[in-house]
């Protein structure tokens, strides 16, 4: 093995090392010094002998690990100057010229005298110079002096209190107080294990006072320890990063102290690549649009952001609670050309710029309302993945985070109703009073505002040596269209019926006689009666449907048979239908939880109090006539005819030609009574001719048999 200048070598047999300060090769001979001790041994040594040790496996190289970085600007003016004369010396003895003879010992003595008379130094001060610039490798940082190998302490044990003395101990004249030895440290390890690392509301101080409390109660004030003793103690011995995560909790740390080893930019190498979504409440109170007197609350922004060009993709804003019909409507506007979205809300001027199109490779989103059933669409049918950020560590998605506070700070300042800081502060106004603007108008600012953002210039944004070369300003704008024109292009076109399909929320409905019911509505289509789904022997079977909860005026489903996507529409014939046109799914179940609610509760109590008092009334008609009957037996034998003569009576009682209930539309007193006599003198014949005429049929039955 060959060896070079500045390698060290390490005898096996022996454990010595030694550094080559210079090789003869015309010779076959090398100088060596001896490191780790203090006193100058240079060795020569045969070449041959020791590649021969190298083939025997007596010799070995190690890496030098014991070296100075110097840097002199950062010297003093003492300290640089002591350097440099130690170089000075040290060069005048070994230099081109006195090399090799000033590694032989005989001839070394003449070079040391020769700067001893020059500079002033002694002897042994030259020597200890030589060494260390020789044991370092016959560099300049060698001869650096190792302040900060001084001053250290190893196992020191005190008898008193180290430290200058404090106000008791300058008026008592000695140095009061304990030493901080092992057991005093066990005892702060202790009452921090116990009271400070996992509280985040207990605070150092109170720690402390805990701990005198618990250990040193019977003590005297100088017999117990300082808080100044225990905060140094705390500041060498604690681990902050670890406590920290003790304290605030792992998810904690992970969000808001966890060191960031790379940016999203690193992810998303490509425009298209990977997506960040999110949305967040923001903070301005809004009035409703058909009657501008009421307050609706705070809208929900939802925001798209590219990773490559931190660029704004797709935004929509609602109010719906984080939720997947948000995030739908979100990827929808993401994925499509958003022309007409900007004229419907009257934005004319450089639209071109937010009109990105196209589904990205990746989507990374909460596991929030972004984490449903409904995602997995994305993936299993439009060729989406998706990632999910973990749990409270925002900087996971960091480029989609900070541009909601980009917007906030960009507009809030401009708007009424928006909340400022100290909300609902004693004296402070109500924001949600100031409220002016609708969802819509609120949504004309909003887009504004990333239009701007978009063409905004970056300052903090890393560019990367391709886009330097190029030229490029560090906006979203210029960025996105460079990647776009010079990488590899990742959008992928979607059809927008498919895109919608699969966009909506799914869930199952039922194929009843009436139509197909879902949340108690029933829907049809001209294909579904074709092909008689509704027949009764197809009732409550269960089928997949598409809807957009924003409006339920019509599903969405699947027909194998001809593997296209039919609308149904609400029958509008089914009246119960009715209550549920133009209206939203948060709607339409509130309205179901309230009838239900109703139907449980005060319709129940309704007709429990009817059927009370119906079943009172039954029972009192039913005891007056079995008071009537008395204990008399019925006679069954005679039913028929019996049957017979009371329809005969009954029909003469309640004969069309008169009324005898005609007194209770009568409002003259005088003909009321003269009514009344004359309908007791109808009675009264009628009572006769019944019992006449109840005779007669009795006796003609009687001959007939």
């Amino acid at each position: 093995m060959e060896v070079r200048t500045n390698d060290i070598l390490k005898n096996l047999n022996t454990n010595e090392i030694e550094r080559i300060l210079w090789i003869d090769a015309e010779q076959g001979k090398c100088y060596c010094i001896q490191m780790g001790i203090n006193k100058l041994n240079i060795n020569v040594k045969l070449l041959e002998d020791i590649n021969n040790g190298f083939e025997e496996g007596a010799y070995t190289i190690i890496p030098n690990d014991d070296y100075v970085i110097l840097f002199e600007e950062n010297l003093n003016e003492n300290r640089k100057e002591k350097l440099e004369n130690s170089y000075n010396i040290v060069n005048m003895i070994d230099n081109l010229e006195n090399i090799p003879f000033c590694f032989v010992r005989k001839y070394r003595g003449k070079f040391v005298k020769q700067a001893m008379d020059k500079y002033d130094v002694s002897e042994k001060c030259i020597y200890k110079y030589l060494r260390k610039y020789w044991q370092g490798g016959r560099t300049k940082d060698a001869l650096f002096d190792k302040y900060n190998n001084c001053g250290r302490c190893v196992d020191k044990t005190y008898t008193k209190k180290p430290g200058r003395k404090g106000v008791a101990g300058s008026m008592m004249g000695d140095n009061i107080g304990i030493v901080i030895d092992e057991n005093v440290k066990k005892v702060f390890q202790d009452g921090i294990d116990r009271y400070y690392r996992n509280n985040d509301k207990i605070t150092l101080a109170k720690t402390f006072r805990n701990i005198k409390r618990d250990y040193y109660s019977d003590k005297l004030w100088y017999e117990k320890p300082t808080i100044y003793q225990f905060y140094n103690w705390y500041k060498k011995s604690i681990d902050k990063d670890k406590m920290e995560k003790d304290r605030k909790g792992k998810k904690n740390y992970q969000n808001n102290v966890k060191p960031i080893k790379s940016d999203t930019v690193y992810d998303g190498f490509n425009p298209g690549l990977r997506y960040q979504v999110d949305s967040t409440i923001f903070p301005i109170y809004l009035v409703n649009r058909i009657d501008r007197s009421l307050g609706i609350g705070r809208p929900i922004l939802y925001i798209s952001a590219d990773c490559f060009s931190t660029k704004i993709t797709g935004m929509h804003i609602g109010l719906e609670q984080d939720s997947w019909s948000g995030y739908a409507s979100l990827l929808y506007n993401t994925i499509q050309p958003k022309e007409n979205y900007c004229r419907y809300y009257g934005i004319e001027e450089n639209i071109e710029e937010l009109n990105v199109d196209g589904s990205p490779q990746i989507i990374m989103g909460d596991r929030g309302g972004f984490l449903t059933k409904n995602s997995d669409m994305l993936v299993k049918y439009l060729k989406i993945s998706t990632e999910y950020a973990p749990t409270f560590e925002g900087q996971a998605k960091g480029t989609v985070e900070q541009k909601f506070n980009i917007i906030e700070n960009m507009i809030k300042s401009d708007l009424p109703g928006i909340i400022m800081t100290k909300y609902r502060e004693r004296g402070k106004k109500d924001y949600r009073k100031d409220a002016k603007l609708d969802l819509y108008e609120f949504t004309q600012i909003v887009i504004e505002a990333v239009l701007e953002r978009n063409a905004m210039i970056m300052k903090d944004y890393p560019l990367e040596k391709e886009l330097v070369w190029a030229g490029v300003k560090p906006s979203a704008n210029e960025i996105w269209n460079w990647g776009i024109k010079n990488k590899k292009g990742l959008l992928r076109k979607e059809p927008e019926d498919k895109l919608r399909f699969y966009l909506l929320r799914h869930e199952n409905a039922s194929i009843t006689e009436k139509g197909i019911k879902f949340k108690n509505m029933l829907y049809t289509c001209k294909l579904a009666e074709e092909e008689l789904w509704f027949s009764r022997l197809n009732k409550n079977r269960k089928i997949e449907i598409a809807f957009d909860s924003n409006c339920m005026n019509e599903i969405l489903i699947y027909h194998k048979s001809t593997n296209k996507y039919i609308q149904c529409k609400i029958n509008r014939k089914m009246t119960s239908n009715d209550i549920y046109i133009d209206r939203t799914l948060e709607e339409i179940e509130s309205y179901d939880k309230l009838i239900n609610f109703k139907e449980k509760s005060i319709y129940t109590d309704i007709n429990d109090q009817l059927f009370a008092k119906g079943s009172e009334k039954r029972n009192k008609i039913v005891k007056e006539a079995a008071k009537k009957s008395g204990n008399n037996k019925i006679v069954i034998e005679d039913i028929n005819e019996n049957r017979l003569i009371e329809r005969k009576i009954d029909n003469e009682q309640n004969t069309l030609t008169r009324n005898p209930y005609l007194k209770m539309d009568v409002k003259n007193e005088k003909e009321y009574k003269n009514l009344e006599k004359e309908m007791e003198e109808d009675e009264e014949i009628s009572r006769s001719s019944r019992s006449f005429f109840n005779k007669f049929i009795k006796d003609n039955i009687t001959k007939n048999k």
